[in-house]
């Protein structure tokens, strides 16, 4: 469960820091082209670009968010195994003592 938690952690840590960096290459890429060359042509083609960009950067969100998601339910379903477990741990633990009072009556019936 902890580790789910880490993870899901160091997942939005990459998620800011992906965005930043897209962010930075978008706005460099954006003023590099735009200081070359101010003509319609070139000014058409950064767009197309930047398009480009914000269309990687789309995917890429999009996947981080499936992750995300993804991690969420992987969650749940831990969660949901690790209550199993205790609530069956505790039933076979009471199972356990049930014999053992058995035994022990068991045992006293024996030697009377």
């Amino acid at each position: 469960m902890e580790a789910v938690l880490f993870r899901n952690q160091q997942l939005a840590k990459r998620i800011n820091l992906l965005q930043e960096e897209a962010e930075t290459a978008a706005s460099k890429k954006g003023k590099s082209r735009w200081k070359r060359d101010r003509s319609g042509s070139k000014e058409r083609h950064s767009h197309n670009n930047s398009l480009g960009v914000d269309s990687a950067e789309q995917v890429i969100n999009e996947e981080l968010v499936a992750k995300i998601t993804e991690n969420a339910e992987l969650k749940v379903k831990l969660n949901d195994i690790e209550m199993q477990h205790a609530a069956n741990t505790q039933a076979l633990k009471l199972r356990i003592e049930d014999l053992e009072r058995e035994k022990v009556e068991l045992k006293q019936v024996g030697e009377g």
